[in-house]
């Protein structure tokens, strides 16, 4: 007697896409991946990377039959922790705060103080400090500005991570319209996440350069409401 096929239909929950803040090159290789869902339970399973370099994780079930197969992801994911290899940092995807666009979630990486910056690009180097106590697991990011003028718009690229000794690397893309400093130069504010806190400050740089800053004082920023 012939044994019965059981036929599978899958259905792709969610897909996720990483790229590199310069490049655009998708990272995938070495990712490591954690999803929960809204309630905080662990989604059991593991995405696959499909030819797009997207990591998709889906939900199989028995053709004809509504329930899904034990031990493979059903609710809707709604938080994922990106943990990728040097020279990325760790990045938190909320999909509460930021839904998937037709279950598509793309996300630019954080970097870390080894990324190596392409030429002309503007950044800054240094330790993310609190009195004397270095300050790990922060997110630092950059944005132009002008006059004290709000931040412009459309020159920002997305922010490093501060590791264990404090350190961190924060770039930035060319100002608008700008090839070279000016006057005293443009100036940059920095934003400083740290859990649900954040702060900023404003610095001058030397545009299209590898700004070395030091300590930057957790303590002296300016707190956002």
């Amino acid at each position: 007697m012939a044994s019965e096929t059981i036929r599978f239909v899958r259905r792709a929950i969610l897909a996720l896409e990483l790229l590199d803040p310069f490049t655009g090159e998708p990272i995938y290789r070495e990712v490591k991946l954690t999803a929960w869902d809204k309630d905080g339970v662990p989604v059991a399973g593991q995405p696959v990377v499909n030819l797009s370099r997207r990591f998709v994780w889906w939900n199989y079930k028995l053709r004809g039959d509504d329930q899904p197969v034990p031990g493979l992801p059903e609710n809707p994911i709604a938080r994922i922790r990106v943990a990728p290899p040097s020279p990325y940092g760790p990045l938190d995807v909320d999909l509460e705060e930021t839904p998937p666009v037709e279950g598509l979630v793309s996300r630019f990486i954080p970097i870390d103080p080894s990324y190596r910056l392409p030429a002309g690009v503007t950044a800054i180097a240094g330790s993310l400090v609190e009195g004397d106590m270095p300050v790990a697991g922060a997110t630092v990011s950059l944005a132009w500005i002008e006059n004290g003028s709000a931040p412009l718009a459309g020159v920002n690229v997305p922010s490093g991570v501060s590791l264990d000794k404090g350190q961190f690397l924060a770039a930035t893309r060319a100002m608008p319209n700008r090839l070279a400093n000016l006057g005293e130069g443009p100036r940059a504010r920095v934003f400083v996440t740290r859990a649900s806190e954040r702060r900023q400050g404003d610095h001058p740089l030397e545009e299209g350069k590898l700004n070395a800053m030091g300590a930057l004082d957790w303590a002296t920023l300016e707190a956002i409401a």
